[in-house]
């Protein structure tokens, strides 16, 4: 009887390996992120499979197969696009409170360019819509009238503050918000 020759074990196939770059091409390092960063990444912005073929001196074709993700630049969303309040914001167009009657849409932030402190607020009132400016009526104004009143005490005062609202149209109708899809 003849002994058969050892079977040898498949090999699994090399994994891709991960380029990840920003989308006008420029490499990203992702080294010394664990592999769980790497693949929550990888989840969320998708992965290409891509296929690029390479010649020998030997004129042999090798195909080198990878796979590519694209990370969007925090730095520029929109691809260098300014997104700003405005009737052709997409943000603005789902949201809709422009259309509610609002008689100064998209107010703007109001204040110091170069603040100490910034304060958020939720919304226009119909107060603010009114005269047109942030913290002229509302809670916003009560928050001004705290920061005027604090002013000796904190040397704070409402010229080194910048008032920015969330939302930059007041409500004037039952409309609110609505930006799920």
């Amino acid at each position: 009887m003849t002994e058969e020759p050892p079977v040898k074990e498949a090999r699994k196939p090399a994994k891709p390996r991960t380029f990840y770059e920003l989308p006008d091409g420029t490499p990203l390092s992702f080294a010394e992120f664990s592999k769980f960063v790497k693949d929550m990444v990888r989840y969320h912005n998708g992965v290409q499979r891509m296929e690029e073929e390479t010649t020998s001196k030997k004129g042999k074709i090798k195909k080198k197969i990878f796979d590519l993700v694209v990370v969007p630049d925090a730095n520029r969303p929109l691809d260098g696009i300014v997104l700003e309040p405005g009737p052709n914001n997409p943000l603005c167009i789902a949201c809709g409170l422009d259309q509610t009657g609002c008689k100064h849409p998209y107010l703007d932030y109001i204040g110091s360019t170069n603040p100490i402190a910034t304060i958020l607020v939720e919304s226009i009132s119909r107060k603010e819509d009114d005269k047109g400016s942030i913290a002229a009526g509302g809670m916003n104004s009560y928050l001004a009238g705290l920061v005027h009143k604090l002013h000796d005490e904190h040397g704070v005062s409402l010229e080194d503050i910048r008032w920015v609202p969330i939302t930059r149209c007041a409500s004037r109708g039952e409309k609110h918000p609505q930006l799920q899809d």
